[in-house]
């Protein structure tokens, strides 16, 4: 990519207005942003934005949407999966997660802390979908998600401080922002091992998520059961979910 001339005004970098560009698509998980959109998400003239995601289409960043405008291209995808963490969780977690889909009979995903959310790296949906929402390479937010409140929970104490010092945004009526609430209910987690919510994040979805542990008990995915609010509590969905999550961490080497 040619490097851009700063403006006067934006302090910013070439290659941080260039990383802007890519991350305004997490920002609230927009598929589709036309260089209007990306212009006032990165606080760039329209120019400059239009230029800059045509740089990043050459270089397979963003590819040019059907309808118009842009969208993350694949190249970013197979980038991500060269982390040296996501193969051998993803191969030890296969065959759990596809037994726990097929026997619950509800979706099952496999998250890892992405910055200050949770990325969603395998999903099994059903025929009945819960949401519209493409959820495999699924940025979510970390405190009202399942998954993502498991990987806060076990987090350091400087994540926890950033994540909650952040705005935090109310999805639904369920979601709780409070930072003081979010706290009490990580230390919950910690003593239960596991989370379940109600429609904090999703209209209609509920939830049940598990930490994924490595040899040395460092918590570095979850594993979660989507479930809809239509459908009955069930103490036998936790002890899948548990059971699941006790297996993968167990071929990874740890040992409670």
């Amino acid at each position: 990519m040619v490097a851009m001339p700063r403006s006067a005004d934006d302090p910013r970098t070439a290659a941080q207005r260039i990383f802007a560009v890519l991350d305004a698509f997490d920002i609230d998980g927009t598929l589709v942003l036309t260089a209007t959109e990306l212009a006032e998400r990165v606080r760039l003239p329209v120019s400059t934005a239009h230029r800059l995601a045509e740089q990043c289409v050459a270089w397979g960043g963003l590819e040019r949407a059907p309808g118009g405008g842009y969208q993350v291209g694949v190249k970013l995808w197979l980038l991500g999966l060269r982390s040296t963490r996501i193969p051998l969780l993803r191969r030890v977690a296969a065959p759990v997660l596809t037994q726990l889909h097929e026997t619950s009979g509800h979706q099952v995903q496999l998250a890892v802390r992405d910055a200050a959310t949770a990325l969603c790296m395998r999903f099994l949906p059903n025929r009945d979908v819960v949401g519209e929402r493409p959820w495999l390479g699924w940025n979510v937010p970390l405190h009202c998600t399942d998954v993502g409140l498991v990987l806060l929970a076990f987090a350091e104490a400087e994540i926890v401080d950033a994540a909650l010092a952040a705005p935090l945004r109310r999805f639904t009526p369920s979601t709780v922002t409070a930072p003081a609430a979010i706290r009490a209910r990580l230390a919950q987690i910690r003593r239960a091992g596991f989370v379940r919510t109600r429609e904090e994040y999703m209209a209609g979805v509920n939830s049940v998520a598990v930490p994924i542990r490595d040899r040395l008990g460092r918590t570095i995915a979850a594993l979660s059961m989507i479930i809809p609010s239509t459908v009955c509590d069930d103490a036998r969905y936790d002890e899948a979910v548990i059971a699941a999550g006790a297996a993968v961490s167990a071929e990874l080497g740890w040992s409670s």
